[in-house]
């Protein structure tokens, strides 16, 4: 009887210490997971300016006419033109592709062909 209580209590002490540590570690998981880095106006994400520059791309690839007033430099340069000026004003790539058809968007788009042309002609 003396070997069973003292099994049963070293089990639950063991128990009790398996169960706090795992508790812990899910803590810990929880709160590593909330820290990612978080978007801001001015302050995007690598990861949500390489989605901007890709679906921006993607459009223009849809259109090759467009395309053809725009050499390979030209190209880029217009698209990060354009992530950088949405950068600016909205606070995440989500924010600004539900504004997709907002006055401001194409203002922006409007603005860096313009500016595109300026510095390549």
């Amino acid at each position: 009887m003396k070997n069973l209580f003292s099994f049963l209590f070293n089990n639950s002490i063991k128990y009790n210490i398996m169960k706090k540590c795992v508790l812990f570690l899910a803590c810990f998981a929880i709160f590593i997971i909330s820290c990612k880095p978080s978007s801001t106006k001015g302050k995007w994400t690598e990861d949500e300016k390489n989605e901007a520059f890709s679906d921006i791309k993607m459009l223009w690839d849809m259109e090759p006419s467009l395309i053809g007033a725009f050499n390979a430099a030209e190209l880029r340069f217009h698209i990060n033109c354009t992530v950088d000026s949405l950068e600016a004003n909205y606070d995440s790539y989500v924010s600004a592709n539900k504004d997709v058809r907002g006055s401001k968007d194409l203002d922006i788009s409007r603005a860096c062909i313009f500016i595109t042309q300026e510095k390549f002609r």
